[in-house]
């Protein structure tokens, strides 16, 4: 039976049997998104001391002040409270933390560029 197909009928078989696509890559295993989440959570509950003064004066999208902000001076101690969040399109910095000053207790959202750790 094959012997009797043209040769252009063999050919055009083989092409339509092109191979399905590869399956998807394997979801993480387990340790690898909790290794994930440890990475992104190091930076909460962590000392920071400031590097750059920051007057903690912001507006909101509407530019109206924004209340909310922790100034602090260069040499300040704080204490992280969470992990770093970007800013607004308003905002002065790309990315703030909510943080404690060490020296008073007070706290409020820090730009991150203003920090490095302690």
């Amino acid at each position: 039976w094959e012997a009797a197909l043209p040769i252009g009928s063999v050919a055009l078989a083989q092409e339509a049997a092109v191979p399905p696509p590869p399956p998807p890559p394997p979801e993480p295993t387990v340790p690898a998104k909790e290794a994930r989440g440890m990475a992104i959570e190091s930076v909460a509950a962590s000392h920071h001391i400031v590097s750059a003064n920051y007057d903690g004066r912001e507006v909101n999208e509407a530019h109206e002040p924004e209340a909310g902000y922790l100034a602090v001076v260069v040499g300040d101690n704080v204490e992280l409270l969470c992990n770093a969040s970007p800013g607004h399109s308003q905002n002065r910095w790309p990315s703030y933390a909510y943080g404690r000053r060490l020296l008073d207790a007070e706290e409020g959202w820090i730009p991150m560029a203003c920090l490095m750790r302690g």
